[in-house]
């Protein structure tokens, strides 16, 4: 992306109508650069008000009113990248003695929280070879690949927040936030967790075997569980607490943008909106009520828990931002499953970085 994009800077050939990229490899870095994308504020054809957008989930890139990116229903990723907690219910049944489909009611009482989870976690984990020793062979309460870091964001935590003077701050040393890295700390270390650190198939493949309670998982891998025939059910993440107000899903998708060097910039931005509102009209019901409701949901309650996630979803400005930052939420997850609780020091350490990464976002989306 990169390369292709620092060409088209150079030869102004016009060759390239829309951009298309994930952010996960500092892409987004480039978005707040108005010398290689227009400002998406100005389009008259380009409203982020309308359903077909990605409504909240674009907040945290539009800063002092521009945006040179923004996400939408043009990627159904804004929909199977969503995650959520996949749990055994034959497991929930032969360990606790009672019907699986209690835990819905959990979720809809506000209950569902890491302390619950831990719980029954701890409970169902079971050395099932009498070796001793909790091995891949064993019964697990939790399990979980990479995507367990957005646990943190879950129990509410927010490293940088919106500032009336500055547009964000840092603000890693908020108590929320410390006490989310020690709960997880915690229960992550605990014989209840496995870490599948080969990645999502594998994370999966644990699951399907029913060699796992609760499986943290993307929708995308869920037809992966789903042709399995495990018996199982869908819960959002957990909150921190029961007082937390509302479940949260840090989401973002793969951004859009028009680059400054386009032939014809008002054709791109009609056809921008068009691609988003017509996957919006078309492709989104299609794919929420096959392959997520039936594909991936196993009854109604489940369905219910989807649309209760997708109602969740919540834009984080640290999270979009990470490669600028260090990918720390990883770095965070990675002292966890490492038993180093070096938490403020961390913070301490790349404090300097940090900042002037904000400021350099901050100042690009400013200037003229």
């Amino acid at each position: 992306y990169n390369e292709l994009l620092n060409g088209e800077m150079l030869s102004q050939s016009g060759a390239y109508d829309l951009c298309f990229y994930p952010p996960d490899f500092g892409m987004i870095g480039m978005v707040v650069k108005s010398n290689y994308f227009i400002d998406l504020m100005q389009s008259e054809y380009i409203d982020f008000s309308h359903e077909w957008w990605g409504g909240d989930l674009n907040d945290v890139t539009i800063i002092n009113g521009k945006t040179y990116g923004a996400i939408g229903y043009g990627s159904i990723e804004l929909m199977s990248a969503a995650k959520g907690i996949f749990y055994n219910k034959t497991i929930f049944r032969d360990v606790f003695q009672s019907d699986p489909d209690v835990l819905y009611d959990t979720v809809r009482d506000g209950r569902w929280t890491l302390d619950e989870m831990k719980t029954m976690a701890a409970t169902a984990t079971s050395d099932l070879d009498g070796d001793l020793t909790m091995t891949e062979a064993d019964r697990y309460g939790f399990g979980a690949d990479i995507n367990a870091a957005h646990l943190f964001y879950s129990l509410g935590a927010q490293f940088i927040v919106p500032d009336e003077t500055e547009g964000y701050k840092l603000d890693f040393n908020n108590e929320r936030n410390v006490n989310a890295f020690r709960a997880l700390y915690v229960f992550l270390n605990g014989e209840s967790f496995r870490y599948i650190k080969e990645g999502f198939l594998e994370n999966a493949k644990a699951f399907n075997e029913s060699k796992i309670l609760f499986s943290l998982n993307t929708f995308d891998n869920g037809y992966r569980i789903q042709k399995s025939g495990v018996n199982y059910g869908i819960l959002p993440l957990p909150k921190y607490n029961a007082e937390q107000p509302e479940y949260i899903t840090c989401q973002t998708s793969s951004y859009y943008s028009i680059p400054t060097t386009v032939d014809d910039q008002e054709f791109s931005e009609i056809m921008l909106n068009a691609f988003h509102y017509y996957s919006y009209q078309i492709l989104r019901p299609k794919y929420h009520e096959t392959v997520l409701q039936v594909g991936v949901g196993r009854q109604p309650e489940d369905a219910e828990m989807i649309d209760l996630i997708f109602d969740s979803l919540s834009p984080d400005f640290s999270f979009v931002f990470r490669v600028s930052f260090s990918n720390f939420h990883n770095a965070l997850f990675n002292k966890v499953i490492n038993k180093d609780n070096s938490y403020a020091s961390y913070f301490k350490e790349n404090q300097e970085l940090f900042q002037t990464q904000l400021e350099k976002i901050l100042k690009e989306n400013t200037e003229e």
